[in-house]
């Protein structure tokens, strides 16, 4: 059934709680931030649902720290879903080095628009790890928040 406008207009309870796992406004939080909007979707991807409800309740990096879960998606290490980038892989006999690349906002003025930030990881091989350990990441420049 598609819903009236109206009814789009004003969410429901449960609507602003899911919407709130992916992105929600810093400025009505209870430690207030300055973005409007603040991208929650990689928290919950690696934290789970309970720090995902922190951080949109609280904006505070304590109060998400205490609600992670570690159990959640262990082996989901980074995530940026909303970022703009590209990737390096670096394949040696003994491991694998990758490099994600943030970039600024693309637009047709410029040539190269940027760094924002950048993500390594190493995996070293089975024979010498026996089981794989991810080694990262490793993170360089401007972190998003909250990671």
């Amino acid at each position: 059934a598609v819903r009236k406008r109206s009814e789009r207009e004003n969410p429901t309870e449960t609507e602003t709680l899911l919407q709130s796992l992916i992105s929600y406004d810093a400025t009505k939080a209870t430690t207030p931030g300055q973005n409007p909007i603040v991208n929650n979707l990689n928290n919950t991807l690696r934290n789970g649902v309970l720090a995902g409800l922190a951080a949109a309740e609280t904006n505070s990096a304590t109060e998400i720290d205490a609600a992670k879960d570690g159990t959640v998606n262990p082996h989901i290490k980074y995530a940026d879903t909303d970022a703009h980038g590209f990737g390096q892989v670096c394949v040696t006999e003994n491991e694998l080095k990758v490099k994600l690349v943030t970039i600024k906002t693309i637009s047709s003025d410029a040539a190269f628009p940027g760094i924002t930030r950048t993500a390594h990881f190493t995996v070293p091989t089975m024979a010498i790890a026996g089981k794989v350990k991810i080694v990262g990441p490793v993170l360089e420049g401007a972190v998003q928040f909250p990671l």
